[in-house]
């Protein structure tokens, strides 16, 4: 019971329609802005789950409103490409609980294509092979394949400091993310996990787990507005140290850049720095309830 038809999803006889998204909390193009429009309490609510962290790939958002909306995450940040894992992940979360969540009947865009800058040629075959025997009707919207755009994550602004901090761990948590929270000490290599908590704190963990403060993650915020980001900047010897965990992430942003420092004699740990690609258009006071 599935058709590609060549109509707006928004033209759709469908009782759900998919919105595809990240997980960060932002529709600032393509039809999840469309949708975003159309339905404001559903962006409320997507917003406070990914506010929340709830949102991941693989997770699935059922609004229900005059037509019902299903949110279904093909990429973590809006700065970075759809993954096809993602599509995979949710395509089999759907496939399971698509009638535990009362859905008789439902309209897909192609997913992660457009905005998301994956090639419908393989895209497809992947959805038909999942949606393909549902016992509901399916319709896959694709007429806005090919069209000519520039994907969001290409624009300019990827490539810009965001201008709250809010926005900033919000990047920070998508970078962890991405990386499935695994990285490495800058200075002697030692693997170790990451993962930002609900509270804003940084936990760590080697062989034994550290927190770090999310006063901790604001100085780095501030350091990085001001100039330069070394680890001196963090303060004593032991803040030090935890800046060595903080930094391999902080590098992993889009705009933020890496060099090597004049090297201090004193102490070789600080011959890292960090900075942004260009200044951003302002920012917040750098309350932790912005």
């Amino acid at each position: 019971m599935l058709k590609i038809i060549r109509t707006s999803i928004f033209e759709s006889p469908a009782q759900t329609m998919v919105n595809t998204v990240n997980t960060v909390g932002v529709m600032g193009k393509g039809i999840a802005k469309e949708f975003k429009a159309r339905y404001p309490a559903m962006f409320r609510e997507y917003k406070r789950l990914c506010n929340d962290r709830v949102l991941e790939p693989g997770v699935l958002h059922l609004w229900r409103g005059s037509k019902w909306v299903l949110n279904f995450p093909t990429k973590i940040t809006w700065k970075k490409p759809s993954q096809i894992s993602y599509v995979e992940d949710g395509l089999k979360t759907f496939v399971q609980h698509y009638e535990a969540m009362g859905i008789r009947s439902i309209s897909f865009p192609p997913l992660g294509c457009g905005n998301g800058n994956l090639d419908w040629d393989e895209v497809r075959p992947l959805m038909l092979h999942y949606l393909w025997e549902l016992p509901i009707q399916v319709y896959i919207h694709d007429w806005h394949v090919g069209a000519a755009f520039r994907p969001e994550h290409n624009e300019l602004e990827a490539s810009l400091p965001p201008v709250t901090f809010n926005e900033f761990v919000a990047d920070l948590q998508a970078a962890i993310q991405e990386k499935n929270g695994r990285f490495r000490t800058i200075w002697k290599n030692t693997p170790y996990t990451a993962r930002l908590g609900n509270d804003g704190t940084l936990e760590i963990f080697t062989d034994l787990k550290n927190a770090i403060g999310q006063d901790f993650l604001v100085n780095a915020w501030v350091g990085l507005q001001t100039g330069l980001l070394t680890p001196k900047a963090f303060g004593d010897i032991t803040a030090q140290k935890a800046a060595g965990y903080l930094i391999p992430l902080l590098a992993e942003l889009s705009y933020v850049n890496y060099t090597i420092v004049e090297p201090d004699p004193s102490d070789p740990h600080n011959q890292i720095g960090l900075f942004f690609n260009s200044a951003s258009d302002g920012f917040d006071d750098f309350s932790v309830a912005a």
